[in-house]
């Protein structure tokens, strides 16, 4: 490889190395985005709308629980009414009514 792509190569790859330290993406300090979102209307906004997904997330989470609880009695009932009438039947069977 020639001289001048390996001082590219370098060049780069320390640009790659650098850049997020310099731009403080790497610091565990805020950063301008962070302090936005969480400022003002801005951030009154991001918590709104994250207030509402939260709130659909339960409502569906309730609406699938009672599906389910009322599937669950529904077959239980079922079940009940299949050994009843086995019951009944066998019952008589035995009598030879």
């Amino acid at each position: 490889m020639p001289r001048s792509r390996k001082s590219l190569c370098w060049l780069l790859l320390l640009a790659a190395v650098a850049a997020p330290s310099l731009s403080g993406c790497s610091s565990t300090e805020p950063t301008v985005a962070y302090a936005v979102v969480e400022s003002g209307m801005a951030g009154s906004i991001f918590n709104g709308a994250k207030h509402e997904l939260d709130e659909a997330d339960v409502q569906e989470a309730r609406e699938t629980e009672s599906k389910t609880d009322y599937q669950e009695l529904r077959e239980a009932h079922e079940e009940q009414q299949v050994e009843q009438s086995q019951r009944e039947s066998t019952g008589y069977a035995e009598t030879g009514e």
